[in-house]
């Protein structure tokens, strides 16, 4: 995202009503069984982020997320975000096809999420090309006010040999803690421009494919860019995120390393570069955030 014009990057307008449920009457009866929800069943991930699918058209979806009281963190969604999408995605392909993400980007017309205990979000496929697909989506609250809109990019593959989702056998159930804490990020490195923190790519965090959910990575750039902006003062809030997942990240009790760097800076906005990386320093994720200062 470019910064060359500050107010309107600070001053986003609102679209027209994109959750004016996509889904519509096509919508299919949770109550009726799996086929309600798309096929969907619950992961480590999900269940961990207590994001869930509550249901699916042949081309759409939609889903929640239970806010942990006190909870007021933006990366808190990312995982809903991530989950409505891909689900959109699914609906719309073959059994025998699945997918998985290659780029998720969220904006953000809030500062913080709402006291709501609940947060919602619907997608729906705009475009197959190739072996490629493309879902938008939004975020929204209890008194349907737009939190944030979603674009996500997926890759398609044949899914004959995939295995079944696995039995969730560990999750880590939302609390009051910061996100950064949920996460159990720790910290190494923190100066004015640049963050280190260390990452566990834990069971509780694992999709059906046995690799860390794309939503709780995208989590963890979120805290970890608004962390890096408040060393600079208090009062900066996110705008947006965009990241790019070149390779799975496999669950293993090894420490990733995220790291977050100021690329740009000014009295109104600041750009953050992220990468996720692993022991041998190759790049697995990249990210890039955009956040708007205090007024001053």
């Amino acid at each position: 995202m470019g910064l060359a014009n500050e107010e309107t990057a600070m001053t986003p307008e609102v679209p027209a009503r994109l959750h004016a449920d996509p889904i519509g009457e096509t919508v299919l009866n949770s109550d009726g069984g799996p086929d309600g929800l798309g096929g969907w069943q619950p992961n480590a991930a999900e269940v961990s982020f207590a994001t869930r699918i509550t249901g699916a058209s042949s081309v759409a979806a939609k889903g929640e997320f239970d806010r942990p009281p006190g909870a007021v963190e933006l990366g808190w969604t990312a995982t809903l975000a991530d989950l409505v999408l891909g689900r959109a995605v699914l609906a719309a392909v073959p059994r025998n096809r699945s997918g998985v993400t290659v780029n998720l980007r969220i904006d953000w017309f809030t500062a913080q999420l709402p006291p709501a205990p609940t947060i919602s979000g619907t997608a729906s496929v705009m475009n197959f090309a190739d072996d490629f697909a493309v879902a938008r989506g939004e975020l929204f609250s209890a008194d349907s006010s737009t939190l944030a809109l979603l674009v996500g990019r997926f890759k398609l593959f044949g899914s004959d040999d995939l295995p079944p989702p696995p039995v969730i056998e560990d999750v880590r159930l939302p609390n009051a803690l910061s996100l950064s804490n949920f996460l159990e990020l720790e910290y190494g490195h923190v100066d004015a421009l640049r963050t280190v923190a260390h990452l566990e790519a834990a069971l509780v965090f694992a999709n059906p494919a046995g690799v860390m959910h794309g939503g709780a990575q995208a989590a963890a750039f979120c805290t970890a860019a608004e962390h890096l902006a408040a060393q600079d003062g208090p009062g900066w809030r996110m705008l947006d995120i965009d990241v790019h997942y070149r390779a799975p990240v496999a669950v293993s009790p090894e420490v990733l390393q995220l790291s977050s760097t100021v690329v740009r800076r000014s009295r109104s906005l600041m750009r953050i570069d992220m990468t996720l990386a692993a022991p041998d320093a190759t790049v697995l994720t990249q990210a890039s955030a955009t956040l708007a200062g205090p007024p001053r």
